[in-house]
């Protein structure tokens, strides 16, 4: 039997694309991990020479399923699936999870005494993507769902899917600090995977701005795989409202951040739409202004927008932290359009700069300004220096409806006026209300000729 007589040393072989192996000191209660689906081979360290030598699975022969054996020189295998070397290695073809358990190995020396040397071998599949995270307040997920409606909006999910064995879950906050979090793992019985998941509850108040962290660990983790998400809060001690900046259309927009180690500009539009325009955290630059010529964010984070448009009007936040302070610097933003015209226009005298109309003594005026932004309301008045105070103004009437120019409205004034019969011209100004943006629109002045007026020019000319 000296021909059978072998040392073997303990050697774990895993073959999927060319092979990999990994070396232990001896079978004596070893937990193994392989790939599923690989070829998985495992010889055990026997320092003596022997004469047989059976594989089990189980933890001891009496109870234990013989599954292997060389005996004599003469390889048997009793369960489909696996297969023995001539040194007496056990190899399971392709390694599934109902391979998993304990085997005991016993092999007689040459006097026939025993011995048993046992280990335990487990599935992996690693991690084939990046954990993700969710916030409970806009996911759909089952475990979102599960909690208390006044806590969705605080709360984190972090999963990560298709494991074996199941991964760990811990959260960071951007200083480091480990947040307190919950963990549970669910087996899919078709799949016989894993998908862990951790719920992060935090409290908004505490602070403006925060990035937590997933970190995923493991046997079924290759390598560090963490991921982050960025959260605003609601600390109100840490917010600075600036006054409203007016802009004209066409001109560039400047406004300064602190600089920061983590940090996010975003305007938020009159609709309540939001707007990520730059954001920066660990191993992360991105939003809208790095996408397009629209905006850019300089080294010290300073943001420009390039030539504003109404539709650029908004809250502009700087949301930024240094350490373990953050602050948010909030800009009111509005936009102004300055009429085409420049001028107010009455009707009827769309054309004239000094203008005449033939009127009754009662009737209605209208006066209009085109294409402002903000609204610019009009206003009619009597040139008291050449009308006789009698005249009354009454039933004013404002009316605003959206200009042919996109982002700007028309403003238009209605009046009835009633002039005394012995009035023959009544001069009215219209003149731009009150505004903070433009303050050189031209006033439009017309002159009512009364019937009287146009009969006594009549029989004057008669008599020429």
């Amino acid at each position: 039997m000296a021909s059978c007589a072998c040392f073997l040393a303990l050697v774990i072989t895993i073959l999927t694309v060319g092979f990999a192996k990994s070396v232990s000191d001896i079978c004596q209660g070893d937990t193994l991990y392989g790939e599923r689906g690989s070829r998985f081979e495992v010889e055990c360290d026997i320092t003596v020479e022997f004469i047989a030598l059976f594989w089990y699975r189980g933890t001891d022969v009496d109870n234990g399923q013989l599954i292997l054996r060389i005996d004599g020189g003469a390889k048997t295998v009793n369960v489909e699936g696996y297969d023995i070397t001539d040194e007496g290695a056990m190899v399971i073809n392709e390694l599934q999870v109902e391979h998993e358990g304990p085997y005991l190995v016993r092999y007689l020396d040459n006097s026939g005494n025993p011995f048993d040397k046992t280990v335990s071998i487990y599935v992996r599949v690693s991690l084939r993507s990046n954990p993700s995270i969710e916030a409970c307040g806009s996911s759909s997920h089952e475990i979102c769902r599960s909690i208390e409606v006044n806590k969705l909006q605080n709360t984190l999910l972090c999963i990560a899917e298709e494991t074996r064995p199941p991964v760990d879950l811990t959260w960071n906050a951007f200083n480091g600090e480990e947040q307190q979090s919950w963990y549970n793992n669910t087996l899919n019985i078709t799949t016989s995977l894993f998908t862990s998941t951790s719920l992060l509850e935090y409290n908004p108040k505490n602070f403006n701005l925060e990035y937590f962290t997933c970190n995923v660990t493991g046997r079924a983790v290759q390598e560090p795989r963490p991921v982050g998400m960025f959260v605003k809060g609601s600390n109100e001690d840490g917010v600075d409202k600036q006054e409203v900046q007016f802009l004209k259309s066409g001109s560039d927009l400047i406004l300064e951040c602190p600089k920061n180690e983590l940090g996010e500009w975003g305007v938020r539009y009159p609709n309540g739409t939001y707007d990520l325009l730059w954001r920066k955290y660990p191993e992360y630059e991105g939003g809208s202004c790095l996408d397009t010529d629209r905006c850019e964010v300089e080294e010290d984070g300073t943001l420009v927008v390039n030539k504003v448009t109404f539709r650029d009007e908004g809250d502009y936040m700087c949301v930024s932290r240094t350490g373990p302070s953050d602050r948010i610097v909030e800009y009111p933003v509005e936009v102004h359009v300055s009429p085409p015209l420049m001028k107010t226009v009455i009707k009827g005298c769309e054309d004239l700069d000094n203008c005449e109309l033939n009127v009754a003594n009662k009737g209605s005026l209208e006066c209009s300004i085109f294409g402002s932004r903000p609204s610019i309301k009009p206003v009619i008045i009597l040139d008291t220096t050449l009308t006789d105070i009698g005249v009354f103004l009454f039933d004013h009437t404002y009316s605003e409806e959206e200009s042919t120019q996109p982002g700007t409205v028309d403003t238009k004034l209605s009046v009835e006026y009633d002039i005394p019969a012995c009035s023959e011209v009544v001069s009215i100004e219209c003149t731009p209300g009150n505004n903070e943006h433009e303050g050189n629109i031209d006033k439009s002045v017309v002159n009512l000729i009364t019937a009287i007026a146009v009969v006594a020019k009549k029989g004057v000319d008669g008599q020429d």
